[in-house]
């Protein structure tokens, strides 16, 4: 899992993000003063640097084009626009750069994890995801929420169809070509039952349904309320 570097003055919202982080597998560091991750920065190779911004506070955008300048797009930099910091400024910095106005703690991680599963998807590391799930497809291995979740290795492959087509309705002779690699219906309810065992082992975990029924045609995974059912 990738690194994170979390920048953030005020200790409780900081602690809160550190955890969530944490729990979804990632390495990461806290510290809270600009010059302290300056240093962790120089010492210590990170992939993710989150950091806060105020208005007045020049020190914060210093840091934000130091990094951009000395590690280019090695580095995704996630800024927390706290105060609804002047666009103009954060726009100096890189356009890569996601600008966020936090509403609450929950509302703002959720976003920071969508912004660093999107970024890992796109730059192809393996890391693959839906909802808490994890798929690294360089290990070989899963996770839910953090955490290994034990499945076989049919059920690996499956679950690894279902993500890479999230949001996409795949049919029951799809999922017996690529998981089962058989281009015919083997007129047997294999793909349900094995369906059925996945539902059983990442579902109950987290309580949320994320592999849907599509009547007739087959299946889709994503998150309710991802507006696709």
């Amino acid at each position: 899992m990738a690194s994170v570097l979390l920048i953030e003055s005020e200790v409780i919202f900081g602690s809160f993000l550190e955890e969530v982080l944490k729990r979804a597998g990632y390495s990461v560091d806290f510290t809270l003063t600009v010059g302290r991750g300056w240093e962790k920065l120089l010492s210590k190779k990170y992939d993710i640097v989150i950091t806060e911004v105020y208005p007045a506070d020049k020190e914060c955008f210093d840091l934000c084009k130091k990094i951009r300048k000395r590690f280019g797009s090695d580095i995704l930099l996630i800024i927390i626009n706290t105060l609804n910091a002047i666009p103009e400024l954060l726009c100096e910095l890189n356009g890569k750069s996601e600008k966020n106005h936090m509403e609450n703690f929950s509302d703002l991680s959720a976003r920071i994890l969508r912004i660093i599963r999107d970024h890992e998807e796109t730059e192809g590391t393996g890391l693959i995801s839906c909802g808490d799930i994890w798929v690294d497809s360089a290990e070989k291995k899963n996770f839910q929420d953090g955490h290994p979740v034990n499945l076989t290795k049919k059920e690996y492959k499956l679950l690894s169809f279902f993500i890479m087509n999230k949001g996409k309705i795949v049919s029951r002779m799809s999922l017996l070509k690529n998981v089962w690699g058989k281009n015919f219906d083997t007129n047997t309810n294999i793909v349900d039952v094995y369906v059925n065992h996945l539902r059983e082992k990442i579902e109950k975990g987290s309580g949320k349904k994320l592999i849907h029924t599509v009547v007739g045609i087959g299946y889709i995974m994503a998150e309710e309320g991802d507006g696709v059912l």
